[in-house]
C-alpha cells in the first residue's frame, strides 16, 4: 500500500475549503473525524473551520456540539471559535444559546470583538428579543 501520510494541515484545508461556496458543512464534519480515524491530532484550526462551515449553513446545532467536543477533548477555543458558534446560532434565530457564548467568552477572559457582537445582535434581532440586544 503506497498510501499519502496525510497531516493535520492537509485536513485543515480540506475542511476549511467545505465552507467556501455551497457550505459543505457534512463534508467537513466527516473529515474532522477521518482525522481521528487516522490518528492525526484535530487542533483549534482544525475545529475553527469545521465551525465556520456549519456557521455559513446556520448549523447550530452541530456548531455546539463541536464545542462540547472541543472541550472534551481539552482543545483550546479562542475568538474564531466561539464567533464561528454565535454567527452559526444567529442563523438559526437562537438567541439565548447566542448569548450563552457570549457571556462564555467573558467568563474565560476572551475579549469581545465587532464580528462577535454583530452576530449576537443579529441573533436577538432575528429572535424577535431585540432589547436583549441593548443589554
Amino acid at each position: 500500500k503506497n498510501r499519502v501520510q496525510l497531516n493535520s494541515m492537509n485536513y485543515n484545508s480540506a475542511i476549511g475549503s467545505c465552507s467556501k461556496g455551497g457550505g459543505r458543512w457534512t463534508l467537513a464534519l466527516d473529515l474532522l473525524d477521518l482525522m481521528s480515524r487516522d490518528r492525526v491530532e484535530a487542533g483549534t484550526d482544525s475545529y475553527n473551520a469545521a465551525l465556520t462551515a456549519c456557521a455559513r449553513r446556520g448549523c447550530w446545532t452541530n456548531s455546539l456540539e463541536l464545542l462540547r467536543a472541543m472541550g472534551g477533548g481539552r482543545i483550546a477555543a479562542d475568538q474564531v471559535t466561539l464567533g464561528a458558534a454565535v454567527s452559526a446560532c444567529a442563523k438559526g434565530g437562537r438567541w439565548t444559546e447566542a448569548l450563552e457564548l457570549v457571556r462564555g467568552m467573558e467568563d474565560v477572559g476572551l475579549p469581545l470583538n465587532a464580528p462577535v457582537c454583530g452576530a449576537a445582535m443579529s441573533a436577538c434581532e432575528k429572535g424577535g428579543a431585540w432589547t436583549s440586544a441593548l443589554a
